[in-house]
């Protein structure tokens, strides 16, 4: 019967084009919005590699103008920033704190330089803080250590923490603890003392990219996370302001919640998120009314052939198969071509997602098509099956 079913469409193809274009158009759409969804879901299912919960951030913006040259600057700005930290350990509401460089996690800003080993180089992301940023953002070292405050002002050698995308660019399988490295941008030779598992700056819909942590020296840094305890309300961050504000005064400073930040940029990921999946709704929706008002209309110009066929004795259940076969073969036909480009864009690793993510966006949206088929065609030809035959050859 299914042999039956594809020679009788096929020879009805031009009969029926229009519905083959809708379908095609509807998978390969379907297979968008999949493949979309399914690499959204896999980045968010991997670790963040940080907490968010209770940490404050601070964003400092110095006043240049009354500094005659850059080294001024920097000696005046450090010896500020020195007596902010001791102001900081007199806060009984704060768990811990660190320095850290202006590349804030969810703030957008990013920091690369270049990186040589072995022949291999690229860019990674390059952030710089303190021995007391893991205790802070909740990070446990998987190999190594972190690197101590004292370690920074070793002359010619930068102590460096790398995290799991790093090591796998770079040395692969291979323990990447006391390797060497160079940087492009600095004399100091750089060596790997630790290494974390993720840390996605940019927020859980971010792909993670290789990156290290080096120690702050005395250069300025422009930022700080402080982790709160429990309960810390929005008056110890007025008196933290003031605070500060009498020793910078001419400064500019910006105190936001981690979470907060958490939220604005999950936001620009789900708002876009959400219109694009609104718009594909109404074009599938569209579609299936298409479907449904075709099958409807094939089936009220075949009212005789319906009859006929119940008068000779054919079952409800037969007249209902066939109908719904029908609609599927069409449908096949359509998904066949619509995979055979679909497929293409694994095979020449379009936008260099992974070819899993195609491979069952692609399968989601033939089940997804033939659902819709299903749905579309079930009601048509449950009344076609209720058709009495004397009453259908009368009409004709």
């Amino acid at each position: 019967m299914i042999r039956h079913l594809f020679k009788l469409m096929w020879n009805q193809k031009r009969k029926n084009l229009g519905l083959l274009a809708e379908v095609f158009f509807s998978f390969l759409v379907i297979f968008a919005v999949f493949t979309f969804l399914v690499h959204n879901y896999q980045r968010y299912q991997e670790p963040l590699g940080f907490s968010y919960d209770r940490i404050w951030t601070l964003r400092f913006n110095p006043n240049r103008e009354k500094d005659a040259t850059q080294e001024a600057y920097e000696k005046r700005v450090a010896g500020q920033l020195k007596q902010i930290d001791q102001i900081l350990k007199n806060y009984s509401e704060f768990e811990s704190y660190t320095f850290f460089s202006g590349n804030l996690p969810y703030v957008g800003s990013q920091h690369l330089v270049g990186m040589t080993y072995d022949g291999k180089e690229t860019n990674p992301y390059v952030y710089a803080t303190d021995e007391r940023f893991p205790a802070v953002m909740d990070i446990s070292v998987e190999q190594g250590k972190w690197f101590r405050d004292a370690e920074a002002v070793q002359e010619g050698i930068t102590p460096i923490v790398i995290n799991r995308q790093f090591r796998d660019y770079y040395f692969a399988e291979e323990n990447p603890i006391g390797k060497r490295m160079t940087n492009e941008d600095e004399e100091a030779t750089h060596v790997v003392v630790g290494m974390i598992d993720n840390f996605k700056q940019q927020g859980e819909f971010s792909k993670a990219y290789p990156a290290f942590f080096k120690p702050r020296r005395e250069d300025p840094t422009t930022a700080m996370l402080i982790k709160v305890k429990p309960g810390t309300d929005a008056a110890v961050e007025a008196r933290l302001f003031d605070d500060i504000q009498q020793i910078t005064k001419d400064w500019t400073i910006d105190i936001r919640y981690l979470d907060e930040l958490r939220r604005l940029v999950l936001m620009e990921t789900w708002i876009p998120s959400l219109l694009f999946l609104i718009i594909c709704g109404f074009l599938i929706f569209n579609v299936a009314l298409g479907l449904f008002g075709v099958v409807w209309q094939n089936i009220n110009k075949r009212k005789q052939e319906i009859g006929v066929r119940r008068a000779m004795g054919a079952t409800k259940f037969g007249i209902r198969t066939q109908i719904i076969g029908e609609t599927a073969v069409l449908a096949t036909l359509s998904l066949v071509l619509g995979i055979f480009f679909a497929i293409q864009f694994p095979l020449l690793k379009v936008f260099n997602l992974p070819a899993e993510v195609y491979i069952v966006a692609i399968l989601m949206a033939i089940v997804f098509i033939y659902l819709i088929v299903f749905i579309c065609s079930f009601y048509p030809s449950l009344l076609a099956a209720k058709l009495q035959p004397a009453v259908a050859l009368h009409e004709e």
